[in-house]
């Protein structure tokens, strides 16, 4: 070590500056700033991906340090951590996608800029579409790229998952599953159509928070099985479709669909005449008409609560002679019931029988109830449980002729 004495003190100042002592008054100077530059100025990135931005002198392109940052929508963009950041260089992430713009100040007062977009990064699922029965299953899977096209790893670090959703929720049943559950089981629940939906977003243990885009979708069809069509019960006034007569007004009857599973008079019904030449039937209301002779077959068609139904009856028509009527007869549907519930109605038939015990043709049948307040007859054989009751007569005339059917109502 050096001590210095008094002789050392005296020396003259001009030998001290001689021997390379520096003067007292003589400071450092800082090299001269031409402007600053936040270098790169324009930049694009995804969502999570991380660049540093550097202060830089505009004229030299020598690092210069700045000594604040300031991110123009921190929504965007997120200034990323880390431990080791040298003076002059700020690291930062995109949040979500957009642009925005990045201030640098300098320790003189001077800023330049940087521009940064930022871009979502891409959903896709696959299959796109697929067609399921009701239960049926198949899996979906959920894979990312960025705006480059380059695919990104979804790893099991909780730092990123995929949600899945169905809309609407009740067509299928979805299971997440797999790393970051990016595969989904899905089951077929209910016919239509369903969009199902994969999202990417913060898992539970990320540190930074994002936006990472639009969902990617697959849309699933589920289709019932067919349901196979019930039979139904075709009821009119008149067994018979009295000949039309020249001169004389064309005989017309009403027809009636019966549904006999759950014993209601059908609604919404299509009626159909497979030949026209001989008779007509209204599409909407089943009334006939006749033209000529011979035979037709008339159809009814109706769903109901999806359920389709059918009912048929083939009708002659012919000359009608209610004289030639010896007897009458009641004539069950084809379910041949003889017991309604309350609310519910069984249909049946008048038949005439002539002298020998053979069937003809009848229009004008009268029909009649022992007692309505139990059950109700219309004049089309339509009969309707009232009140829960035995042995209720169900009465149909013919030119006088009575032929009768006992029923029971039930609760």
């Amino acid at each position: 070590m050096l001590r210095l004495t008094a002789r050392h003190l005296a020396l003259p100042i001009a030998l001290l500056t001689a021997t390379g002592c520096p003067q007292a008054d003589q400071q450092p100077t800082a090299p001269t700033e031409d402007g600053i530059t936040l270098s790169p100025t324009t930049s694009q990135i995804s969502v999570d991906e991380d660049i540093s931005l550097n202060c830089v002198s505009s004229k030299s392109g020598a690092a210069i340090p700045c000594s604040k940052f300031t991110i123009g929508d921190g929504s965007i963009l997120g200034e990323a951590e880390s431990d080791f950041i040298p003076v002059g260089i700020i690291d930062v992430y995109g949040k979500k996608d957009g642009q925005t713009t990045v201030v640098a100040t300098s320790e003189s007062g001077r800023t330049g800029s940087a521009i940064v977009r930022v871009h979502a990064l891409v959903v896709t699922v696959t299959p796109a579409s697929a067609s399921l029965s009701p239960e049926q299953s198949t899996v979906l899977h959920a894979t990312v790229t960025d705006f480059r096209g380059n695919p990104v790893s979804l790893t099991g670090d909780g730092k990123a998952v995929v949600t899945w959703e169905a809309n609407p929720s009740d067509g299928v049943s979805v299971a997440p599953n797999g790393v970051a559950n990016a595969t989904a089981t899905v089951i077929g629940k209910k016919a239509g159509t369903t969009v199902v939906s994969a999202t990417l977003v913060d898992g539970p243990n990320t540190l930074r928070t994002h936006t990472f885009g639009n969902p990617g979708t697959a849309t699933i069809t589920v289709t019932a099985p067919a349901i196979p069509a019930q039979t139904g019960v075709i009821v009119a006034s008149d067994i018979g479709l009295r000949l039309a007569t020249p001169g004389l007004p064309s005989n017309t009857n009403q027809y009636t669909a019966i549904d006999p599973i759950n014993d209601e008079v059908a609604t919404g019904v299509t009626w159909k005449s497979s030949n026209e030449a001989v008779a007509t039937i209204d599409a909407t209301t089943g009334l006939a008409t006749s033209l000529t002779g011979g035979e037709v077959t008339f159809t009814a068609t109706w769903t109901r609560n999806g359920v389709p139904y059918t009912a048929s009856k083939t009708v002659t028509v012919g000359p009608i002679n209610n004289a030639a009527v010896a007897s009458a007869m009641i004539v069950p549907d084809d379910n041949a019931k003889f017991s309604v519930k309350v609310g519910k109605v069984i249909a049946f038939a008048c038949q005439g029988l002539d002298a020998s015990g053979a069937k003809v043709p009848v229009t004008s049948v009268v029909w009649s109830s022992s007692d309505p307040t139990k059950a109700s007859v219309t004049q089309s054989g339509i009969v309707t449980g009232v009140a829960a009751a035995l042995g209720i007569n169900i009465n149909c005339f013919i030119n006088g002729k009575q032929g009768f059917t006992q029923i029971s109502v039930t609760p």
